[in-house]
């Protein structure tokens, strides 16, 4: 009985995590300052990246690995609908490591103003202790390199 008490525990414990999260939330105070330094570096052929950066300052963390810089509750109603995704970017933080960033823009058509739907800490998600965006772009290219080779006789 004792462990149906701690399951039944676990359950709505996990329930009402789930249920706060689908409500309005003031989230936590995000600075963006340290992100739009590094946006306006290391993209700087889209300086409106940095200033979408800019805009960001409440956060929702998902989990250790995942932060939403919109609120969970209006992506959840629907009312994102406005907002399309553009692009997973790579941005390099001193501190958190490679990270990436969900960008996204306000029409279908890839017009207007951009805004920043969240940040993945891609270095805590992979188990890694380091990696520079440069060298997992490397990586990638590689990969792919290799994997055409293979299959271009085919």
């Amino acid at each position: 009985m004792r462990n149906e008490r701690q399951h039944r525990n676990a359950y709505e414990n996990d329930y009402l995590a789930w249920y706060e999260s689908t409500k309005p939330s003031p989230g936590q105070p995000f600075d963006p300052t340290l992100f739009v330094e590094l946006a306006r570096e290391q993209w700087s052929d889209h300086p409106q990246l940095a200033d979408a950066f800019a805009q960001c300052t409440r956060q929702w963390p998902k989990d250790e690995c995942y932060t939403y810089l919109i609120d969970r509750a209006y992506v959840l109603s629907g009312a994102h609908n406005q907002w399309f995704f553009a692009a997973n970017l790579l941005l390099d933080h001193p501190k958190l490591g490679t990270l990436v960033v969900d960008v996204l823009y306000a029409n279908a058509h890839g017009q207007g103003p951009y805004r920043i739907g969240g940040i993945e800490f891609l270095g805590k998600m992979m188990g890694w202790s380091t990696c520079r965006a440069g060298e997992l772009k490397m990586l990638l290219m590689r990969s792919r390199a290799e994997y055409e080779a293979r299959t271009a006789g085919n």
